[in-house]
């Protein structure tokens, strides 16, 4: 009897981490998914704002600004899904729960598996042909993710 108390006990502090209870693993995606996307539109924002453009390429990266928030939720299900299915460790999920720039976001990237990484570019390729359907072709207005 003891020894089922012991071990009952050594169970519940090893799932709740010390006092710490742990998320879900897929709840934590999504929590990295969300910083991550919310972390490189609003760079993208500042980056826009600051930057002494022309008019007529300010609007052209302004319509392109506006796809790209717009993708935002499809962008936060591919992280996600792909963190989830492809079981992405503790530790890059919490570099992503961190990011706040997308220097941090390329760093946290490179501690991914290259299977892992590979997969996630993928995804992301696919997002991108916006307007093709996901053909491979690029959409004639222009990749969501130019530089100004």
């Amino acid at each position: 009897m003891k020894l089922v108390v012991i071990a009952l006990v050594g169970a519940s502090l090893g799932a709740v981490g010390c006092g710490r209870k742990q998320k879900d693993p897929a709840q934590a995606c999504a929590d990295a998914a969300n910083q991550g996307v919310d972390a490189m539109i609003e760079q993208a924002r500042a980056r826009l704002a600051a930057a002494q453009l022309p008019e007529d390429v300010r609007a052209r990266v302004m319509e392109r600004q506006k796809r790209l928030e717009g993708a935002g939720g499809k962008m936060r299900a591919v992280f996600t899904n792909r963190c989830v299915d492809d079981k992405w460790s503790r530790a890059v999920i919490g570099c992503y729960l961190k990011v706040t720039s997308l220097d941090e976001m390329r760093a946290c990237r490179m501690q991914l598996t290259p299977e892992q990484e590979a997969k996630l570019q993928t995804a992301e390729l696919e997002l991108l042909t916006v307007g093709s359907g996901g053909s491979g072709q690029r959409d004639p207005k222009g990749p969501l993710l130019d530089d100004p």
